[in-house]
């Protein structure tokens, strides 16, 4: 998201824009508080450099990542930023809910397609919850069954997608939140009751179910699943562990020091560990086994 121009700075005075639907959802009081201001005041936020920056490269890549999306998904989108307004009426309040649709599918029901670009670790399913409140938002501005959500992967440059079926339950406590935000941002009246944080949207077929529920489950299975829960908690503190004691082994190695080798006693007597100063990163430990000596 680039930079909001002036026009569109006051036209956001008027409703709810999808970029906002994620701070409604979170029913986070000085988020609201924050966004009123924001809102009221028509002045842009400022975002730190970084973050800035991978918002304009995301702008600057919707695109590439639309057209991208034409090829896997064999549809035909029409981008051109079409918006939508719809005013749901609740309790005798009427809440705008705007959305500025990335792209929109050609024919039948208009669905919304929303474009991200990803540089993180995340996978498609992870953006698919993390974006529920937006894409929850579209579907209902668009009044459709669902849309999509697709997204460039920087780290491994590959772009995918995903179709976000319309959960009416999570509609009904967003739009719930957005009454709430909306009343104490046009009429000043600040919710005295506490408004509940959502959990992402149900947006796919597939289920969860505990494993008691799986065919077959008895005492032996428990105890499996236990065993290898154990066996994966184990590793995790030995990693912590491991990680605690690079660091304190990397602290001695002197300054100018290159290589700092120890020949390990006790129960790995015959091993040698060699601390190596790497140029512009963390010192490498190797932990080896010492070779033999040939009997002359």
């Amino acid at each position: 998201m680039m930079t909001l121009s002036q026009k569109q700075l006051k036209e956001r005075m008027h409703y709810i824009g999808s970029s906002e639907a994620k701070i409604i959802a979170s029913a986070d009081m000085v988020k609201w508080r924050d966004l009123i201001d924001e809102k009221a005041s028509a002045i842009p936020k400022i975002f730190p450099k970084a973050i800035q920056n991978k918002m304009n490269a995301g702008s600057f890549m919707e695109p590439y990542v639309l057209d991208e999306f034409t090829i896997i998904s064999g549809m035909e989108i029409d981008s051109f930023q079409l918006g939508r307004t719809r005013v749901e009426t609740i309790n005798g309040v009427g809440v705008p809910i705007h959305s500025t649709y990335d792209a929109l599918q050609v024919g039948g029901d208009r669905v919304p397609i929303e474009a991200k670009c990803h540089w993180g670790m995340s996978s498609i399913e992870d953006l698919c919850d993390w974006y529920s409140a937006q894409c929850q938002h579209h579907i209902f501005s668009a009044d459709t069954d669902y849309c999509y959500l697709v997204a460039f992967f920087g780290l491994n440059a590959q772009v995918q997608y995903r179709k976000i079926k319309r959960d009416q339950e999570y509609i009904d406590l967003y739009l719930h939140n957005a009454h709430k935000f909306w009343n104490w941002y046009e009429n000043d009246i600040e919710p005295k009751e506490a408004v509940d944080a959502l959990m992402p949207a149900e947006w796919t077929d597939m289920f969860n179910m505990s494993v008691t529920e799986l065919e077959g489950y008895d005492s032996r299975l428990e105890s499996e699943i236990n065993l290898n829960a154990q066996s994966i908690r184990n590793e995790r503190l030995a990693k912590e562990d491991a990680e605690k004691a690079k660091i304190e082994l990397r602290h001695l190695i002197p300054d100018k020091c290159r290589k700092l080798t120890a020949e390990l006693t006790g129960n790995l007597k015959g091993y040698t560990m060699d601390i190596i100063r790497m140029k512009g990163r963390e010192s490498s430990i190797y932990i080896k086994k010492q070779r033999m000596k040939e009997a002359s």
